[in-house]
């Protein structure tokens, strides 16, 4: 009898939560009173007291269901995905969804954060820091699974993600052309696309031939429409070389001579043919960071595409890589 008696006033208490969710949303906190909340669930005041003793205790147990909800689905998530790259489009679908179908919740828990308790704040950051974090692990073992070198710090990326998926409060129509489920597939392939596998050399391209070291990604890869070197061994031998030398930029466009050129090509081949991160460029290849650099500028300023186009010609790759 007293588990169904409990069963009834947690009933009571979601209702109640509901219905001062809308109100908040709608009003806001400050223009709130518990006697509106107790008129839209039909209650006398004194009875809505019996199950929240303030208005204030009301919004921070809105702000603790989002942040117990949105880390238990978070953490299933991440526990059930087969790749840290399943489990970040998991983690993004989500959060869209989630979003798209309580957008009342997320416009107060966004919009109404200053009026919580000074002490009870410190602690609900926390617990968003936490979200947060489990995020960011998520997004650094994709970034190692795949290799990738973000544009952006990785936790610029995690916020950048969040506040785009987190936003959606404010645009969302239930009644447009796509569903949560939809718009979060669509928002997913958007925010991952910097974790895009490149794709085979094209067809009829031998992908031993020197031809085939730059080969074309996906759009959408964080430098869309890039060339990325690929090859068979890890260092240039003299006679390639001497072929691709004069093809390369002599000054960073600052009137300084580069370091090395070959030093630093054979780092990019190095990390490419390797598939490691950047950071792990041996040391004889000069400093990672060079290496990275220059690969980045290269192919944003088309030098890759240049020496693509002067490298059509049929020699066999082993006079060029050995």
């Amino acid at each position: 009898m007293a588990r169904e008696v409990v069963t009834k006033a947690d009933a009571q208490r979601d209702r109640i939560l509901r219905a001062a969710t809308e109100i908040f949303s709608r009003r806001g906190y400050r223009a709130t009173s518990m006697n509106e909340i107790a008129a839209e669930v039909g209650l006398r005041k004194p009875t809505l007291y019996h199950y929240f003793h303030s208005k204030e205790e009301l919004l921070v147990r809105l702000y603790e269901d989002v942040m117990d909800e949105s880390l238990a689905l978070a953490r299933e998530i991440v526990g059930t995905s087969s790749t840290s790259i399943d489990a970040l489009h998991g983690l993004l679908v989500s959060r869209v969804v989630y979003t798209c179908e309580h957008k009342d919740l997320l416009k107060v828990f966004f919009e109404e954060e200053g009026e919580l308790p000074a002490g009870l704040l410190e602690t609900l950051m926390a617990r968003r820091h936490e979200f947060e974090d489990l995020f960011l692990d998520v997004v650094q073992k994709s970034c190692r699974a795949r290799s990738v070198q973000l544009p952006s710090a990785p936790r610029i990326y995690v916020n950048t993600c969040l506040g785009a998926v987190n936003w959606i409060y404010k645009w969302y129509d239930p009644t447009g052309p796509n569903n949560p489920r939809q718009l979060g597939e669509e928002m997913a392939a958007l925010l991952l696309a910097p974790f895009a596998a490149p794709t085979a050399p094209e067809p009829g391209t031998d992908a031993r031939h020197p031809s085939a070291c730059l080969t074309k990604t996906r759009p959408g890869w964080p430098w869309s429409g890039s060339m990325i070197v690929s090859v068979r061994r890890s260092e240039l031998t003299d006679a390639a070389w001497a072929r691709i030398e004069p093809l390369l930029p002599q000054a960073d466009g600052r009137g300084r001579r580069w370091r090395d050129h070959r030093q630093v090509v054979n780092g990019i081949l190095w990390r490419l043919r390797s598939d490691a991160p950047w950071r792990d460029i041996p040391e004889r290849y000069g400093p990672w960071q060079t290496c990275y650099e220059r690969y980045k500028r290269w192919d944003e300023d088309g030098t890759w595409a240049r020496l693509l186009e002067a490298m059509q010609v049929e020699d066999d790759a082993s006079h060029w890589v050995g």
